[in-house]
């Protein structure tokens, strides 16, 4: 229900999970599929993540993941302090850690964390490393979203239009990999408003087609549509 971004049947499931379920690792894997239906709709998701970060019961891979996820809630709430130093603990954590999905998780968490709180070296080594980590595991959702945050630090923290547009298509290869119809319009967005940026008109016709085509419930995408057919027609 939470993959098809029906929240309002996923989240009393999850927490039915979490009221009966007595083994720590599962806990803390629905607390935190929980506190990502939360961020997803723009919820405050730290008392959902709290009492996963510090639990010695939860597997270190599982706490690794959860910190990780908790500095981005944290960042993205104004808390840089407390971002940091959960970021440090996390990066601490993983160069113990063997290569898993979870730990690839934990990789894009970081680099989205620091991506918020402006630390692009940060941000740029730790989405390199979770986008080649998830290609090699066949987690082509999880590499797009790495690749995805990778071209929006290229464009807007490097000015590098060019390379932002290369990590944006191979994000949409991801997606297309994966077969999420979200990510696919995201990631197609993304290369839309790149092009536009570049005034590459024949590739906008194109992406603006492709866009359209895609079956989503999200209406977001019509903003860009109308945004490049405009841009066009000015042109």
């Amino acid at each position: 229900e939470a993959s098809d971004r029906r929240f309002e049947e996923a989240e009393p499931l999850l927490k039915r999970s979490l009221e009966r379920s007595t083994d720590a690792a599962l806990r803390a894997s629905v607390s935190m599929r929980l506190a990502l239906l939360y961020v997803n709709q723009g919820k405050d998701a730290a008392a959902v993540l709290d009492p996963v970060v510090d639990d010695a019961a939860v597997p270190a891979v599982l706490v690794a993941e959860a910190r990780a996820l908790r500095a981005v809630v944290a960042a993205r709430s104004g808390d840089a302090e407390l971002a940091n130093d959960l970021l440090d603990r996390v990066e601490a954590d993983v160069h113990a850690l063997e290569e898993s999905d979870s730990l690839a998780r934990t990789l894009q968490r970081i680099g989205v964390a620091a991506w918020e709180l402006r630390q692009d070296q940060r941000a740029r080594f730790a989405l390199a490393r979770s986008s080649e980590m998830a290609n090699r595991l066949s987690l082509h959702s999880l590499a797009c979203l790495a690749l995805d945050t990778l071209a929006l630090e290229a464009w807007h923290c490097e000015n590098d239009v060019p390379y932002a547009l290369w990590y944006a298509q191979q994000a949409a290869s991801a997606a297309a990999k994966s077969g999420d119809i979200f990510s696919m319009q995201t990631t197609t967005l993304r290369v839309l408003s790149i092009e536009l940026w570049r005034g590459n008109v024949e590739r906008l016709i194109a992406l603006e087609r492709q866009a359209g085509e895609l079956r989503t419930s999200d209406l977001s995408r019509s903003i860009y549509l109308v945004d490049s057919q405009a841009y066009r027609n000015a042109w």
